[in-house]
């Protein structure tokens, strides 16, 4: 496969992501797992994994990962602010139930990392993680994916010329009752699009929005309530596509806003009292393999690895066609406080 691969382009230097990546020097250091680390995995016998991916994209890591190393994954699948809640807790309790962790939201593992639940571990593909930005500099996390926020729609109850292109469409008064968004609070794809929204359009996009009946729940990813007809358009992330497929839901469809998509980080570490410390460094390698960067990508996240060997899916979209807008996490982070109460003041939670 051509360089093209790279898909997106994120500068080694500075904080913007830019449109082509490939541009960037890979990490310089990792190695192979080896037989060490297998057979101390497979004495071990399973790995729990707490993730806030889709469970048809984390069902399929675990099947793909049961088979090659016969070791048995315990997925707990729920929103990313409730898994790194549940992890926190736990941890504090001293009650040791996970061993991996991943969630949309970058500085849930800075928090966690701070509070020393983080295990520090260098994956075997380290050297092809796209940019430095993309790994705590300890080593403490890794970028296992790329989300990209987009208009998710039911295309059979929604005609082709009413398809939103951009998020500022959604403001027009002919989707008043069709539109769902998730809630600050849980969701790390909500959070991205309300922080990178509000810096674009200021708070008067999301009081309109209101104003248009938009409907909110506690997650964005509302794949149901969309193919229902119970609203029509879903402001979520691409890879609600193929997991609506997975559902029989062939009816929803995507857009990538033409006003900016927002690309989210999301990591993946081992917890520093992981029960099966072995099995979940090898969980986490896979991970970032090209096999499993390709069962990610088959879900609609582009690949945190730059590798010929990872394997697009037919009908991915060509990134370098769109405007791809990046989030500074240190300004996101102080934002946070202050943008999560307006956004109750206006839809509750």
């Amino acid at each position: 496969m051509k360089t093209a691969l790279a898909i997106i382009t994120i500068l080694c230097r500075g904080t913007a992501f830019v449109a082509a990546i490939a541009l960037c020097a890979p990490l310089a250091f990792g190695a192979d797992p080896g037989a060490a680390l297998l057979s101390a995995a497979k004495k071990e016998g399973q790995v729990t994994y707490y993730t806030s991916a889709d469970l048809a994209l984390a069902n399929k890591l675990k099947a793909a990962f049961e088979k090659k190393y016969g070791v048995t994954v315990n997925v707990l699948r729920q929103s990313s602010a409730p898994t790194f809640n549940r992890a926190v807790q736990e941890f504090d309790l001293g009650v040791n139930a996970a061993d991996v962790i991943e969630t949309s939201v970058v500085s849930a593992f800075q928090d966690m990392k701070a509070k020393g639940m983080l295990m520090s571990f260098t994956p075997a593909t380290a050297n092809l993680i796209r940019s430095r930005k993309l790994s705590d500099p300890d080593n403490d996390w890794h970028a296992v994916k790329l989300e990209l926020t987009s208009l998710n729609y039911n295309k059979d109850l929604l005609k082709p010329a009413d398809v939103p292109k951009t998020w500022k469409d959604l403001l027009d008064p002919k989707y008043k009752g069709k539109i769902v968004q998730g809630h600050i609070k849980a969701s790390g794809d909500t959070g991205l699009i309300v922080f990178n929204l509000v810096k674009m359009y200021g708070w008067e996009y999301f009081e309109a929005l209101r104003k248009n009946d938009v409907l909110t729940m506690q997650a964005c990813t509302q794949n149901e309530l969309v193919a229902r007809g119970e609203r029509l358009i879903m402001m979520c992330d691409y890879s609600q596509i193929e997991t609506a497929r997975t559902q029989h839901q062939p009816m929803i469809a995507g857009v990538l806003p033409a006003d900016g998509v927002f690309m989210l980080v999301g990591p993946v570490a081992v917890l520093a009292k992981a029960p099966h410390p072995n099995a979940a460094r090898l969980l986490v390698d896979f991970l970032l393999s090209p096999e499993g960067q390709t069962i990610y990508a088959e879900g609609g996240d582009a690949p945190s690895i730059n590798s010929p060997d990872v394997k697009l899916p037919p009908g991915f979209p060509d990134l370098k066609q769109h405007k791809l807008i990046d989030t500074d996490m240190t300004e996101y982070r102080k934002w946070l406080p202050e943008g999560t109460a307006r956004f109750v003041e206006l839809f509750g939670g």
